[in-house]
């Protein structure tokens, strides 16, 4: 009465395509997951950059603005601006973006393009002996 059984190798499958099928399930839900953040991380960043470059209020509402970040993942998105930087943070992520300051920048290049001309002159001696 030594009979092998042809279904058992069947059996033993199930149990091998059971594993292999929950492990690419465990591949989409992760892959899902991965494109939900980054989604969410270029909302939030476009948003700042926006914010960032509003010069005097150029018909943007920074109050819609603000309200229209609608996060996948529905966490609370806290924004702080300040003179220099634009914080955001969205559970334990944290942006930060430079205001645009066009005017700044040229008022600085203009500062040490005065100190050089002031110093032109005094770099170029020769040490006296």
């Amino acid at each position: 009465m030594k009979e092998s059984l042809r279904g058992s190798f069947t059996i033993e499958m199930t149990y091998i395509i059971f594993f292999i099928f929950l492990g690419i399930a465990f591949i989409i839900g992760y892959g899902i997951d991965k494109h939900n953040q980054v989604v969410d991380n270029v909302k939030l960043h476009l948003l700042l950059e926006r914010l960032s470059h509003d010069e005097k209020d150029m018909g943007y509402d920074k109050e819609r603005l603000k309200s229209l970040v609608n996060l996948k993942e529905k966490e609370a998105v806290r924004i702080e601006e300040k003179k220099f930087f634009i914080d955001a943070e969205s559970g334990e992520k944290s942006m930060r973006v430079s205001v645009y300051n066009p005017e700044g920048y040229i008022r600085a290049t203009t500062a040490l393009e005065g100190i050089y001309e002031r110093l032109k002159g005094q770099l170029s001696k020769e040490p006296e002996e």
